[in-house]
C-alpha cells in the first residue's frame, strides 16, 4: 500500500502548515509515532552540520552533531513522560551517499539516547519500487499519515495529509513490518559507517537519481485495491518532520518528539 500512497487523496499543506499540524496531532498522543525514511540525500540548509558537510569539513560536522545529545536526551525524556514512541526505519542502499553517511551518524546517537531506529537494506523494498522510488512518510497514531513534499533537489516543502482510517492502518502494518525486518541502527552502524573514511561531499550541480512525481491522480483513478491489507511487509530533518522532535533530525531530531530535521 505505501508504494500507492501518493495515489491517495489528500490535503497539500506549505512547510510552516506541515510543522503546525505535525505539532498539533501530537501534543496529546500517547502512542508511536513511525517514520520511513527513503531518499538517499536530502537538502539540509538550515542545519550547520549539513552545511559543513557540504563544505567538506567532516569532523567539524561530527562534533556539531555531538554537540546535540543533551537535546536529544531532553527530548527522550520528554517523549517518556507522554508515552510516546517514535520508531523510524531508515532504508539504506550498497554504497552510502555523502548524505546518509553523515544522516547515520546522527541517527546513531538517537539511538544511543533511546529512540528506536533501525536500518533496512534496499533490496527488500525493491517489489515496491517497481514504479519508482517509496515516498518519505511519517505517520502518527492512528491520526494522521503524511506524505512529505520535496523540491526536486530535495529540499523540503511541506507534505499531504492523509486521514483516510484504513489507509493509515494499512500503511502504519507495512511500515512496522520493514521496521521488523531492520537491523538496529547501532549494529549497522558499527559493521558499515563506523569504518568508513571521510566522504567527499556532493557537487553543487548533482541530481537524485529518483525523479520526484509532481502530481497525485485525481481521486477517480483510485481503486479499492490500493489498500490491500499487506502481511509481506514493512523513514521530513530535514525539515520534513517539525522540528520539535529529534527524531527528525537525523536528523537528530523531530517535532515535538524530536529536534531539528535530520529530521
Amino acid at each position: 500500500m505505501i508504494d500507492h500512497v501518493r495515489r491517495i487523496p489528500a490535503e497539500t499543506l506549505d512547510h510552516s502548515a506541515y510543522h503546525q499540524d505535525f505539532a498539533h496531532h501530537l501534543s496529546h498522543l500517547s502512542g508511536v509515532v513511525w517514520k520511513l525514511e527513503r531518499s538517499q540525500t536530502f537538502r539540509e540548509v538550515n542545519d550547520p552540520s549539513w552545511r559543513a558537510l557540504m563544505a567538506g569539513r567532516w569532523h567539524h560536522s561530527l562534533t556539531l552533531l555531538e554537540a546535540e545529545r543533551d537535546l536529544v536526551r531532553a527530548q527522550v525524556r520528554r517523549n517518556t513522560d507522554q508515552r510516546v514512541t517514535i520508531r523510524r526505519i531508515r532504508i539504506v542502499e550498497a554504497s552510502l551517499s555523502p548524505y546518509l553517511q553523515w544522516e547515520l551518524n546522527a541517527l546513531r546517537i538517537l539511538a544511543e539516547e533511546g529512540f528506536e531506529v533501525r536500518a533496512l537494506q534496499a533490496e527488500h523494498v525493491a517489489h515496491l519500487e517497481r514504479a519508482g522510488q517509496l515516498p518519505e512518510l511519517v505517520i502518527i497514531g492512528d491520526r494522521v499519515l503524511y506524505d512529505v513534499q520535496y523540491e526536486a533537489d530535495w529540499t523540503p516543502c511541506g507534505a499531504r495529509r492523509i486521514i483516510d482510517p484504513s489507509a493509515i492502518r494499512s500503511a502504519r502494518s507495512q511500515i512496522a513490518h520493514l521496521f521488523e525486518l531492520g537491523e538496529p541502527l547501532l549494529e549497522f552502524f558499527d559493521r558499515e559507517v563506523a569504518p568508513l573514511p571521510a566522504p567527499v561531499p556532493p557537487s553543487a550541480d548533482s541530481r537524485p537519481s529518483w525523479t520526484l512525481p509532481r502530481r497525485s491522480p485525481p481521486a477517480a483513478d483510485l481503486a479499492e485495491d490500493d489498500f490491500p491489507s499487506l502481511t509481506q511487509m514493512p523513514a521530513p530533518p530535514r525539515d520534513d518532520l517539525p522540528p520539535t522532535t529529534p527524531a527528525h533530525r537525523p536528523r537528530p531530531l523531530e517535532p515535538p518528539p524530536h529536534p531539528p530535521r535530520r529530521r
